[in-house]
């Protein structure tokens, strides 16, 4: 029997992510190889639209498709294509399943159990912070597969509860498996490989882009029979797992906040429109008890009940501490009662917190045109480390990003202002930026130039 692997990589590297066309080939052609094997007569024919949205499978060339089977093999990594028993079913009936899953870790029984993503801003609140820690906490110790993207904020304190409750974790990354992002988490990364699961559906290698976030989002609702929303204002990537979820039939859950609170008015709005209110991870277990009440564990959840506050000792052995707890002892850094805190009459941009009577610097609020023909270097760019090479590839958006940028202090994508520069491209720039060695990531999501 041929070992198809290498041409699931090959289609994998041709269609490219999100592609929603893999399983309509598989039913014209019956496998992979005959796929692979496909002349541009059949290709074309198969392509009623005329569109030649299938003229990249002419292209038979198998160098990038072995180069990554030699990483996986050398790395340790874990390829599994549509048809692998292993691949999650739940995922494989979405409209666009990745066409292979790149993995490492211990692969959990996707099939059998429950499975949650919890997602949310990265600029959680403390009562965001105390509410993800503590649901995920709960859900975990149930026996709840809990699927994040091990992001900064929500996602990560989320993953790290699950570790701490002994449970199992997924973290589904906007890159390849062995490339982990953000680089500060490593930490919990390597716990993730250890003892929970990372997933890709990007080759061994790949660096993340504006759009793989997106991406990446549609995999963790879609291997979840629920998601659930944490914070997140209405144009968050929470938001938009938020969506998908919705899109694939799945359950919807979100934590109420107070009205008016930015990282409240997405999921307050979920709320409104019928996404069930959680409290508690009660509130999520007893959506699937009739299904799912044999492979979950609520006597235990019971148990644990007095030690699932949020613990800054977990949070300081992965590396994700939040700033509103560095110099508070436990008890200071915990909520009083389950409504929003008082900690929630601050600002907050990332982790950190600002008093809203503060005064923003009034560099950090430029207001640069990325229409501008010429942007000039910035001072920094010109180092004898090749950053300067560096900066000479960079389009007239990421310059401008760059320029708009503050040369002496951190500063959050909240407070950096372009105008024609959405928030959205301001926040891939700088992910750029970093990865191209010219600002450095900070705790709370603030960048530094080099």
């Amino acid at each position: 029997m041929i070992d198809e692997t290498i041409y699931w990589i090959w289609l994998a590297e041709r269609l490219g992510a999100a592609n929603k066309h893999a399983q309509e080939l598989l039913n014209r052609f019956g496998s992979v190889f005959e796929i692979y094997r496909a002349d541009e007569e059949q290709l074309t024919g198969f392509d009623r639209d005329g569109n030649e949205k299938f003229g990249v499978l002419t292209d038979k060339r198998l160098d990038d498709a072995e180069r990554i089977l030699h990483v996986c093999d050398k790395q340790n990594i874990e390829i599994i294509p549509m048809n692998d028993e292993r691949y999650p079913s739940r995922l494989r009936q979405i409209q666009d399943p990745p066409i292979v899953l790149y993995a490492r870790g211990l692969m959990p029984q996707f099939d059998r159990l429950l499975c949650i993503g919890v997602v949310g801003t990265r600029k959680m609140s403390e009562y965001g912070c105390h509410s993800a820690y503590k649901i995920s906490y709960g859900l975990a110790s149930a026996g709840v597969i809990t699927v994040s993207g091990m992001a900064l904020g929500v996602d990560s304190i989320s993953a790290c509860a699950a570790l701490a409750a002994g449970g199992h974790t997924v973290a589904v990354l906007g890159s390849g498996v062995d490339r982990p992002y953000p680089q500060r988490h490593r930490l919990l990364y390597e716990e993730l490989i250890r003892r929970g699961t990372v997933l890709s559906e990007y080759s061994p290698g790949s660096a993340p882009t504006r759009y793989t976030f997106p991406q990446r989002n549609r995999i963790i609702s879609g291997l979840c029979q629920g998601t659930f929303i944490v914070e997140g204002d209405f144009d968050s990537g929470a938001m938009i797992t938020a969506r998908d979820a919705l899109v694939q039939g799945r359950e919807l859950f979100a934590l109420p906040g107070n009205v008016g609170s930015p990282n409240s008015n997405g999921t307050n709005a979920l709320i409104r429109d019928g996404a069930h209110p959680v409290l508690r991870a009660e509130d999520i277990l007893n959506e699937f008890l009739p299904l799912y009440g044999k492979v979950t564990d609520q006597i235990r959840l019971a148990a644990v009940k007095d030690r699932c506050e949020l613990d800054s000792k977990v949070l300081q052995r992965y590396g994700t501490v939040p700033d509103f707890m560095i110099g508070k002892t436990e008890s200071e850094s915990r909520p009083t009662d389950n409504a929003v805190p008082a900690a929630a009459k601050i600002r907050h941009t990332g982790y950190s917190k600002v008093p809203e009577n503060s005064q923003v610097p009034e560099k950090t609020q430029k207001n640069t045109s990325a229409h501008e023909a010429e942007v000039p270097k910035p001072k920094h760019a010109r180092k004898p480390d090749g950053s300067e090479k560096v900066f000479e590839t960079l389009d007239p958006k990421l310059r401008t990003i760059y320029a708009a940028m503050p040369d002496d202090e951190a500063v959050s994508t909240d407070n950096l202002r372009i105008e024609g520069v959405g928030v959205g491209d301001i926040i891939a720039g700088l992910t750029i930026l970093e990865l191209k060695g010219l600002v450095t990531g900070l705790p709370g999501g603030m960048f530094l130039k080099k």
